[in-house]
């Protein structure tokens, strides 16, 4: 794993096991997360565990951007 991709504290040491679980909701704004990781401390292995929960998100009206028909016209018919 590519220690870049994880925010370790600089005290801790070759992170691994890394597990994350994420609540996404359908327009795609993620709810909650929970990271867990084993790392070292000096001698010592440690688990690290980092949480993320959204609530109370109000709602807003937003535009659609000028470039999204050009975007899902370039994808029609493309399968996966």
């Amino acid at each position: 794993m590519d220690r870049s991709l994880l925010d370790v504290p600089f005290v801790l040491d070759r992170p691994r096991n890394a597990t994350l679980r994420a609540v996404v909701s359908e327009t795609g704004v993620v709810r909650s997360y929970d990271l867990r990781y084993d790392a070292r401390h000096r001698e010592s292995h440690v688990r690290v565990r980092t949480s993320y929960a959204v609530s109370a998100l109000g709602t807003a009206t937003l535009p659609r951007p000028a470039w999204l028909s050009t975007a899902n016209e370039s994808v029609v018919g493309r399968g996966d």
